[in-house]
């Protein structure tokens, strides 16, 4: 399993491209159906192949969506006490 390297992309036009590639990918795993789904319309199940790639590694996915999500806690917390801040400090224009 690889891993985007967004280092390099620094240029409008890049991240466009970028944004285009990871819409398509988007698009694709949303077309492929799940286990509820009419299997003679796409004939691929999207939970076996979470389920097949994860195999072996359960707790490392969960050490690291458990890592993701205090981490983006800590980001959201971070930026309710801006918005509160700026709020109180009459920041916003015509509020």
């Amino acid at each position: 399993m690889g891993d985007l390297s967004w280092d390099d992309l620094n240029k409008t036009s890049d991240i466009l491209e970028m944004l285009g590639y990871l819409g398509q990918a988007v698009a694709k795993i949303h077309c492929v159906s799940d286990d509820d789904s009419d299997h003679t319309l796409v004939p691929f199940s999207i939970e076996e192949a979470i389920h097949e790639s994860l195999r072996g590694r359960e707790e490392k996915f969960v050490e690291a969506m458990a890592s993701f999500g205090a981490a983006y806690g800590e980001v959201v917390r971070d930026d309710y006490r801006l918005f509160i801040d700026a709020f109180r400090n009459h920041q916003f224009p015509g509020l």
